[in-house]
């Protein structure tokens, strides 16, 4: 049992000899197509690989309804013959057949509307001028296909000043190619389903548009940067420019928590730029609320308007909400206004409406699909304002350019606003002057209490979400702050730790290297000072630097005196003497220090080079020593002996001897010494017995005078009466 889906790629193969003896597999189509071809690939699905088959057709009679009609032919029904196959395949051959003239017809129209648009273009470009022209020629383009030969001769008859006849053509008039758009009722019929037919007027036609404007078309779910308000705006503003002509009537209403005209049923060719205007600068209202039935109840009333157009005209109705009606009146809360004059069907013959029962299935799965997606947007958008609240806040910059975008938010929000008031007040005119000034007056006063509720809560939300932002805002900057300078705090206490820990460690191994190098400094000194090279050379230094350094000293200073004296001499005509002196204590100073220099260092080189020069030969040294001693005792003996035997001869020479020289020596004493005492003497005498001055050299004679004089007496005369 299967429908088209099995007519084409199925292979139903089977082996079993019962069923092959049976009659083999048995096909049970459920339809037949009208196609002869495809037919023949149906039943190709049974008795295949040389088996046997057969097919049984179970068919509905509604399905071939429109067919039947179409051709006046009533299908056969009951029995088991082919005449009901037969009879759908004869209908399908018709239609091909009818396909076939569809494309000749529609070729030859193809061919007469060039031959009279090259004639209007080409010659005769004035027509094109006048905007009703144009508007037909544009209605013939888009109806081509529904029209005769002779019906596009009546369109463009209508054409200012032109005349059809007069242009020869080609073309032959095989009727309409294929059969127009109908409408019956309230309700589209499709072609051929055998429903009185009524063909759409090449004449103007009335839109209006029906737009939802409450708050919950603000919803950004739409999976575009619009949200459902701007994308309803949008489809409009597209479907005025594509779908609808210059001389059509458009109209806007808007409903939210009541129902507001923002245009009247204008003309687009002298109010287009207008319109366009006013429907891409609706926003969306504050307030909640969705009198939907009224909206279309007000738009029907508009659209049932006498003189508007004429009763023929097309009548168009086009609503845009995203939800169920809330807040209509009492006596329309159900729609029950609106079906009673869609039922009566008088003024609205031509309303073109299209039945959604069918979608409400559809509906309510894309409803369910939508708060999945609802559910997810809200956990995604949860996700994300958590991560977003651990961000840093906007840098001072950024607020800026935030405020001067709200600036010029609100600059154009309050632009808008008062375009919308005007057009309010316009509207509320007009509504003055049809309804009377006390239902209007109650009319606007439930707007304006509902307007300063709205305004009031918004303001309130949009003040408390400001300062919920900010609040949270400072918090997050603060805590990221804190735990910023906390973190910078930590990683510098841990790179101190780091560098502490480094430089204890080098300083630790640098205190044992300097004591290892201590310890091995004292060893080596210890070892060198109990060197007894070293022990020898330094004694050898000391020696000799005291002893040369004295005589260097004492001959640096004699002469230095003696240099520094003569050094005097050339300037002490002018210093009066003064300058030999210094000259000789300068000189005695210098020569002093350097031969205490020359001498200490020449000491001490030669002392340290005998010193160490004997001590590396203390061997040979000690050995010459004793041998010296031997030597020196061995003469000691024999000089001994010598010395006592002529110690007798000796003794007495020598008394015979100190005889004499006592005798000299007193002589020459006395001379000496008295002739000294006695120049003394005079010159006390002369000076009055005061004490006279005496040279350096006379104090030392008369000195060493008294001395030897005196010794002399106390040693050999016995006493110093006769001094």
């Amino acid at each position: 049992v299967t429908d088209r889906r099995g007519g084409r790629g199925t292979d139903y193969r089977v082996d079993d000899s019962d069923v092959d003896g049976g009659g083999g597999l048995l096909l049970i189509p459920a339809v037949v197509p009208t196609s002869q071809r495809e037919w023949t690939q149906f039943l190709g699905r049974t008795a295949r690989q040389d088996r046997r088959g057969q097919f049984c057709a179970v068919l509905c009679a509604k399905d071939y309804a429109s067919l039947s009609s179409k051709y006046k032919e009533t299908m056969p029904s009951g029995g088991c013959g082919l005449e009901p196959v037969k009879m759908i395949l004869h209908w399908g051959d018709l239609e091909t057949a009818e396909r076939i003239k569809g494309s000749a017809a529609l070729y030859h129209c193809g061919v007469r509307v060039n031959e009279l648009c090259e004639e209007v273009f080409g010659k005769r470009a004035e027509i094109l001028k006048d905007p009703h022209a144009r508007e037909r020629l544009v209605d013939v383009c888009q109806r081509l296909r529904w029209m005769s030969v002779a019906e596009v001769d009546e369109a463009f008859a209508r054409l200012p000043d032109f005349d059809p006849k007069r242009v020869k053509t080609e073309a032959k008039d095989l009727g309409r190619p294929e059969v127009p758009p109908v409408t019956t009722g309230s309700m589209l019929v499709p072609p051929g389903s055998g429903a009185p037919t009524q063909v759409l007027s090449g004449g103007a036609k009335v839109v209006i548009f029906c737009l939802d404007w409450s708050a919950s078309m603000k919803s950004n779910d739409t999976r575009t940067s619009l949200n459902r308000f701007q994308t309803c705006v949008q489809c409009i503003l597209r479907i005025l420019k594509d779908q609808v002509r210059d001389n059509d009537l458009v109209g806007v209403v808007c409903f939210g928590p009541n129902v507001q005209t923002i245009v009247a049923p204008t003309p687009k060719g002298s109010g287009g730029r207008m319109l366009q205007t006013r429907i891409a600068s609706l926003t969306p209202s504050n307030a909640g609320g969705t009198c939907f039935y009224d909206a279309v109840l007000e738009c029907l009333r508009t659209l049932g308007k006498p003189g508007l157009v004429p009763k023929e005209a097309a009548r168009w109705l086009v609503c845009l909400t995203d939800g169920d009606d809330l807040g209509s009146s009492r006596p329309n809360a159900h729609g029950q206004m609106v079906s009673q004059m869609l039922a009566s069907g008088n003024v609205l013959a031509a309303l073109n409406m299209a039945r959604a029962s069918s979608l409400k299935s559809e509906g309510m799965e894309l409803i369910m699909a939508t708060k999945a997606r609802a559910v997810k947007i809200v956990e995604q958008t949860t996700v994300k304002i958590a991560s977003v609240q651990s961000r840093l806040t906007e840098t001072a910059m950024l607020r800026g350019e935030r405020l001067l975008t709200s600036a010029k938010s609100l600059k154009a929000t309050a632009a808008q606003s008062l375009s919308d008031v005007k057009t309010a007040t316009r509207s509320s005119y007009s509504q003055l002057r049809q309804v009377g000034l006390r239902s209007w007056v109650g009319d606007h006063l439930q707007l304006v209490r509902g307007y300063m509720a709205a305004g009031i809560s918004n303001w309130q939300e949009k003040a408390m979400k400001s300062y919920q932002a900010s609040k949270a805002r400072s918090l997050a900057f603060l805590a990221s702050t804190r735990k910023a300078l906390l973190d910078r705090v930590q990683q510098a206490k841990d790179a101190t730790k780091l560098q502490m820990a480094a430089k204890r460690s080098q300083a630790l191994k640098t205190v044992e290297h300097a004591k290892a190098k201590a310890v091995e400094a004292k060893d080596k000194a210890a070892a060198f000072a109990r060197d007894d090279h070293v022990r020898a050379t330094a004694l050898g230094v000391a020696g000799g630097m005291t002893t040369l350094g004295t005589t260097g000293a004492a001959t640096g200073l004699c002469a230095g005196t003696a240099v520094g004296a003569a050094l005097g001499v050339v300037p002490a005509l002018f210093t009066f003497g003064l300058s030999i002196p210094l000259g000789a204590a300068l000189g005695g100073g210098a020569g002093l220090f350097m031969g205490t220099a020359v001498g200490a260092t020449a000491g001490a080189v030669s002392g340290g080079a005998a010193g160490y020069g004997a001590y590396a030969k203390r061997g040979e040294i000690q050995e010459l020593r004793s041998k010296t001693i031997s030597r020196i005792s061995s003469g000691v003996d024999v000089v001994k002996g010598k010395a006592t035997a002529s110690a007798e001869f000796l003794k007495d020479k020598a008394s015979a001897a100190r005889a004499r020289m006592v005798m000299i020596t007193v002589g020459t004493l006395k001379t000496e010494n008295v002739q000294v005492i006695q120049s003394w003497v005079r010159q006390v005498s002369a000076q009055g017995g005061k004490g006279v001055h005496l040279g350096d050299k006379d104090a030392t004679g008369i000195a060493k005078a008294f001395e030897v004089v005196a010794e002399f007496l106390a040693a050999e005369v016995g006493g110093a009466t006769e001094c």
